[in-house]
């Protein structure tokens, strides 16, 4: 993408993200870049060329940022719930996070309205997790590094939380990253890791407790 193509595109998700697609017109993104209306016309044929270029852009970012399975597989039985959810998501650039979450919040809002951002929803919220995170736990609870579960409930939980964080983006109610996380931790907690003999909540129980040890001292003395 040349360097004029970026600074029209960037601005149309910009735009799209905080105006609503439907709202903004082609020379609203044209003015945004302080460029000819007409010039604007060399890089995109027209204001849906945008939206079908922004939902191209995050289904291969989302796709190439995923780690191979099988790398996620040598090392899943040292890993904690935590852990095994951090792999799973390494995360993005800033640049790119806030550039990858504004087009999935567009793509939400114009989904029922427009193809490709229906695709993009299916894409980022059923197909990959069933792709991905579905095959994944299948190989562990087939490695026996994880107990039996039900995995399509598993991703159902996973994916309606995304969905629903990903709804709230760019409003006053916009989770934070850290509570983003905090949530997919959550779920991930629900994994019990056999090698390890211990689900996340007895991990979290064998931690120091502060309030215990300090009572213990006192109770010496």
């Amino acid at each position: 993408m040349s360097a004029t193509k970026w600074r029209l595109f960037k601005a149309a998700v910009d735009l799209f993200a905080s105006k609503g697609f439907s709202n903004v017109s082609v020379r609203d993104i044209a003015a945004a870049t302080k460029l000819n209306p007409a010039s604007l016309y060399n890089h995109f044929s027209c204001k849906e060329a945008f939206l079908t270029e922004a939902c191209k852009f995050c289904k291969e970012h989302c796709h190439a940022d995923l780690l191979p399975i099988e790398s996620v597989l040598d090392e899943v039985g040292k890993m904690s719930p935590s852990e095994l959810r951090k792999k799973i998501h390494p995360g993005y650039e800033p640049e790119t996070f806030d550039l990858i979450t504004k087009i999935i919040l567009i793509a939400i809002c114009e989904r029922r309205s427009n193809d490709k951002a229906h695709d993009l929803v299916c894409c980022l919220f059923i197909d990959m997790p069933k792709e991905y995170v579905g095959a994944l736990l299948k190989e562990m609870v087939a490695k026996e590094i994880i107990e039996p579960l039900d995995i399509d409930s598993f991703i159902n939980v996973f994916s309606a939380f995304d969905f629903y964080c990903s709804a709230r983006l760019g409003g006053k109610h916009e989770l934070s990253f850290d509570e983003w996380s905090d949530g997919h931790e959550l779920i991930f907690s629900l994994l019990k890791f056999r090698d390890k003999g211990v689900d996340a909540q007895q991990i979290d129980a064998k931690k120091p407790d502060a309030k215990k040890a300090t009572k213990e001292i006192e109770d010496k003395k």
